[in-house]
């Protein structure tokens, strides 16, 4: 789970300082005083590992005047600050930002004020697409990507991200198959939610996956030969109706490294987890297959306890991810 702190005026800097070693992200709702907003900037300025997120439904907040105040910040999330109406306020960021999460915000916006950044290292959009093209291009050095509600076809398709490495696309759609951006060290993948994917034959390009998240593909009915994939580690199958046979979960059992497997809002049967019995590898099991019984039995069968969090296994291993 994230961890933030929310700070307000008047803002006790030494607070932070205390807490900076756990902190993720400071956020406010509401404006600070041009005092505070000196010294949270010179705060931040020090720990560049920490984002910066305004939120909330402040008008004042949403022009994005008060980023004057923050012109070496390094990472900058405006996620659920409701009334922004345009992106220009972004100019007032350095050049070098790294990380930038245009959330969800009133109205759909242009991301052509994105465009002056051209050396991020994490991106998150969501419901934004106008210019959402043109960013991407110039900002090839990624490693990770997030990206809600856009058409993948259309805005991800033939791009190349040499350094990519986590990528989650969520509540999206795609009309062919040629979506998948080119990439040789994608290592953390979550597919959520995507209208139009029928197959995942696809993950056979991705050989340095070490954590794929299929969540809600009604349309797949299998999983493909993942024993190409030498180095994955942890498997999340989340609302995959589609996956209904006592064979549905084979192929897992060749994949050499798997170590961590959690499958919940199922329609597998308990006799689709037999193939997983005396996975050398497999440490940890959870499952949700609509019934306490069934669940049961499948602890039972395995014998496994329940799989790290997010933030648990992506610190364990190393691992960057997104949501």
């Amino acid at each position: 789970m994230e961890r933030f702190a929310i700070v307000e005026s008047p803002l006790d800097v030494e607070l932070l300082k205390a807490e900076r070693a756990t902190l993720d992200t400071v956020q406010f709702d509401k404006p600070l005083s041009d005092r505070d907003y000196r010294a949270l900037a010179a705060f931040l300025e020090d720990n560049p590992d920490i984002t910066l997120r305004a939120y909330g439904f402040d008008r004042e907040l949403a022009s994005l005047e008060f980023l004057r105040w923050f012109p070496d910040l390094a990472s900058f999330s405006l996620d659920g600050l409701h009334w922004v109406d345009n992106l220009e306020g972004l100019r007032k960021l350095p050049a070098d930002l790294r990380c930038i999460d245009v959330g969800q915000t009133q109205k759909s916006l242009d991301l052509r004020p994105l465009m002056r950044f051209k050396r991020l290292r994490k991106l998150r959009i969501q419901r934004h697409s106008k210019s959402l093209t043109e960013l991407l291009q110039v900002n090839q050095q990624l490693q990770a990507l997030a990206l809600w509600n856009c058409t993948l076809d259309k805005f991800l398709g033939g791009i190349e991200f040499p350094e990519l490495e986590a990528l989650a696309l969520t509540l999206g759609s795609c009309k062919s198959n040629i979506w998948l951006p080119r990439t040789e060290m994608l290592c953390y993948l979550a597919l959520r939610g995507i209208r139009g994917v029928a197959e995942v034959g696809f993950l056979d390009e991705l050989r340095s996956l070490q954590w794929l998240w299929l969540d809600g593909l009604a349309k797949v009915s299998r999983l493909p030969d993942l024993s190409w994939h030498p180095e994955l580690m942890r498997v999340d199958l989340t609302e995959m109706r589609g996956l209904r046979g006592v064979d549905s979960l084979e192929p897992l059992r060749r994949v050499p490294k798997l170590e961590e497997l959690l499958v919940t809002e199922s329609k597998l049967p308990v006799e689709a987890f037999r193939p997983l019995v005396g996975m050398p590898s497999l440490r940890r099991v959870g499952v949700g297959l609509g019934s306490q019984r069934r669940n049961e039995e499948v602890k039972k069968l395995l014998a496994k306890p329940a799989p790290d969090s997010l933030d648990q296994f992506s610190n364990r291993v190393g691992l960057i991810y997104t949501l």
